[in-house]
């Protein structure tokens, strides 16, 4: 698997990932749940704020950096998956893992002119 970007829990911006030509599956935060997104398909109809919602595709998994299911839920009427900042998740198609989430805890150090860091 190559780097693939970024998704954000902080804004508003959906990442998606398009998977063949009537297939994609999008992620996006969820409002009024800080820290949450949903995982939810749609037809890959261009451009991509015109894409219509469609069944989770037989066969597509989920699996926390536990090791557990996430089990799809019903949310605001919408069939998806719901993942959260804490966690990193790997997501399969018919048994080949297709897509990776890994969780980044860490933050930008500025510093003074003249200041100088270190690590050990």
């Amino acid at each position: 698997m190559t780097f693939g970007g970024a998704f954000s829990y902080l804004n508003n911006t959906v990442y998606g990932l398009t998977i063949n030509a009537n297939l994609d599956f999008r992620i996006e935060n969820i409002q009024g749940m800080p820290g949450n997104a949903r995982v939810f398909f749609t037809d890959g109809t261009l451009p991509y704020n015109t894409s219509n919602l469609v069944p989770i595709p037989p066969r597509f998994t989920i699996v926390d950096s536990f090791g557990n299911n996430v089990t799809p839920q019903v949310l605001n009427g919408i069939t998806c998956f719901v993942i959260h900042e804490s966690r990193g998740y790997t997501m399969s198609l018919n048994g080949q893992a297709i897509f990776r989430l890994r969780t980044q805890i860490q933050q930008c150090t500025i510093l003074t002119p003249g200041m100088n860091h270190f690590y050990y």
